[in-house]
């Protein structure tokens, strides 16, 4: 067991089918002890995740402006998405991949 919690422990040496098995069987939300950080860890990450995102949303409200020349909030989003789209690497594809890669 890590950090003595019950979820995370070391399986036996088994097939790949067991493997994938043991790795679905894991916690989806995984525990800040298992990398050695406090239960609070969670909570602050979260926090801030949450702060971006508010952060992010204040971000593209409109502006109170005398010279009217400024983006839109739909021009701003538009822009942003197509910036978040261009970093993002292209999808795997399954015809490129081992044949047990989505089994």
């Amino acid at each position: 067991k890590f950090a003595g919690l019950a979820d995370y422990w070391v399986p036996d040496e088994g097939s790949l089918q067991e493997t994938r098995d043991y790795l679905k069987s894991l916690p989806m939300d995984e525990d800040p002890r298992i990398f050695g950080l406090h239960p609070n860890a969670l909570i602050t990450a979260q926090y801030n995740q949450a702060k971006k995102f508010l952060d992010t949303v204040v971000s593209v409200q409109p502006r109170i402006s005398s010279g009217g020349g400024g983006k839109k909030p739909e021009t701003i989003v538009a822009e942003m998405a197509q910036d978040f789209i261009q970093t993002i690497p292209d999808a795997a594809k399954s015809k490129n991949a081992h044949p047990e890669t989505y089994k």
